[in-house]
């Protein structure tokens, strides 16, 4: 396993997978990221400086898991932001009628977060989710509010406009059911 801060893994796994290439091996690296999808995509190319050959795959988002795990709450267009750099942002988005995930949320920035948001708005806090030790609370944002989680690396998900907590899951409705006559 390779310690210390993520630049220091990502280069200590990178001169490990270059080994086994140059060897005739193949090796792959496995990395994180969101919300870039592909964040340490780049630091990996930068170090093969076409050296050696790179290929990019797909994986699972954390916003894709635990959009999941909590129903089907980004029926439509939704934003995703990596810190709650400017707490206003969420609710702003959320006005205009976007769904919102928001990565890397700690604990104390919840309230801040929250607390412009309409407060019927269905939203789900998610930490480790198809993880050992997975965490997902589902609920309106006024109640979210009170909520006092500790710790951090929480994705915090507001629903799409119209959507209801039904049977602890999330559904937000595209727009279909207004569209056509059933």
């Amino acid at each position: 396993a390779h310690a210390g801060p993520c630049p220091e893994r990502s280069y200590a796994r990178f001169q490990e997978a270059a080994r086994l290439a140059r060897s005739g091996k193949r090796a792959s690296i496995l990395t994180g990221g969101d919300p870039s999808i592909f964040s340490a995509g780049w630091r990996i190319m930068e170090l093969a400086d076409g050296r050696l050959p790179v290929h990019i795959s797909p994986g699972v988002s954390a916003f894709s898991s635990v959009a999941a795990r909590a129903g089907a709450p980004l029926c439509g267009d939704f934003a995703l932001l990596s810190r709650p750099d400017d707490p206003a942002a969420p609710s702003l988005l959320a006005a205009a009628g976007f769904g919102v995930v928001v990565y890397n949320v700690r604990g104390h920035e919840l309230l801040p977060l929250l607390q412009d948001l309409e407060p019927e708005r269905a939203v789900a806090l998610a930490r480790d989710v198809a993880r050992r030790g997975e965490e997902m609370i589902i609920m309106r944002a006024e109640e979210m509010i009170n909520i006092r989680p500790s710790g951090f690396r929480f994705t915090l998900l507001i629903s799409c406009p119209r959507a209801e907590i039904r049977e602890g899951r999330i559904i937000a409705k595209r727009g279909y059911d207004t569209k056509y006559s059933y």
